[in-house]
């Protein structure tokens, strides 16, 4: 289209303004003098639009190499960061001590918790490149439903939307675990989080109440690398 455009661009421009040239010369309009300089305008023209074109090309194909480079780092930072929770003493402390402290008073409870850390840190241990959906959901809800027994059931309300005919939809493996963890992390309690799933879009909405006191630590990568995975 470039190429096609200079041509039928050039030639005419060229043709037309040699010859007002001519008539306000006054001069005899030549056609082969015409014909020459519009030949060797267009000609210009092309080459300097192909050399142009060229050096558009591999510029961007370099933009790609360097943009393909980050995709690749933040995906080895984002595993990363996945192979540190794994190992987070301070949550596994947390979980065990709440486990301790309902089993000596809702035995059926404990239980319940027991398994969703068990699928919880089995799915960190075993988690594809990509994940179905219902799975990604299942995860943020056995982390979210620990979350609550540590914090209290009345102080950590939790409510899904989950439209049924997404769950098998391909996302990123660990999509939901940093919306829902920051979710818990940076704000006070009671916390109302509701996860909201269609076909569409995924959100965690919360309402913004940020814990008062210094604020918890954060090495705020999660969101842009969950960005970048995107």
């Amino acid at each position: 289209f470039l190429l096609a455009a200079v041509v039928f661009y050039t030639a005419p421009v060229t043709v037309g303004w040699l010859a007002l040239w001519y008539l306000a010369a006054p001069m005899p309009f030549d056609a082969s003098v015409v014909g020459t300089v519009a030949l060797a305008n267009t000609t210009s023209v092309l080459f300097v639009a192909h050399g142009y074109e060229t050096a558009f090309l591999i510029q961007e194909r370099s933009h790609d190499h360097l943009h393909t480079e980050r995709l690749r780092r933040a995906k080895a930072e984002a595993e990363l960061a996945a192979l540190r929770l794994q190992v987070d003493p301070h949550f596994m402390f947390n979980a065990l001590n709440t486990l301790r402290a309902t089993i000596r008073v809702d035995p059926a409870r404990a239980r319940e918790l027991v398994s969703d850390l068990s699928d919880l840190y089995r799915y960190l241990l075993n988690h594809p490149e990509d994940a179905p959906l219902q799975s990604e959901v299942e995860h943020a809800c056995a982390y979210l439903a620990i979350e609550r027994a540590r914090l209290g059931e009345d102080r950590l309300l939790v409510e899904t939307k989950i439209d049924p005919t997404t769950a098998r939809l391909q996302v990123p493996a660990l999509l939901l675990q940093p919306l829902v963890e920051n979710a818990v992390k940076h704000n006070r309690l009671p916390l109302r989080v509701t996860l909201h799933v269609e076909r569409d879009h995924v959100r965690v909405v919360h309402p913004r109440q940020v814990r008062p006191g210094p604020a918890r630590p954060s090495v705020c990568v999660g969101l842009a690398n969950l960005k970048d995975r995107c």
